[in-house]
């Protein structure tokens, strides 16, 4: 993939839930920004897959409507499937929740 991310990343394993069209799912994220989410799936939705999805933090709950952007099919020792995923709609609120994760 080419990188072309201009937010800092941070690895972070936040429980949540994606809804499509097709149903819900349960996944764990591997990190997120300002921007987006990667979440780890060994069946990541389609590139351009409109999603909603709901991050439990343990403390908050954070939700945004989103896109999916990139999907990773490779699996190794360090490196998970899933989907890189673009927040589209996400409230003042929940913006500011994200950036005050640590």
């Amino acid at each position: 993939m080419n990188e072309k991310r201009v937010e800092v990343r941070l690895p972070k394993k936040i429980k949540t839930e994606v809804q499509t069209e097709d149903g819900l799912t349960y996944s764990t994220s591997a990190d997120i920004s300002k921007k987006g989410i990667f979440i780890t799936t060994p069946e990541p939705s389609a590139v351009g897959q409109k999603l909603q999805l709901e991050m439990n933090t343990g403390n908050e709950t954070i939700t945004a409507s989103a896109v999916v952007k990139w999907i990773r099919d490779e699996i190794s020792e360090t490196v998970k499937a899933g989907m890189g995923i673009e927040f589209v709609e996400i409230a003042a609120e929940d913006m500011e929740k994200i950036q005050n994760l640590n």
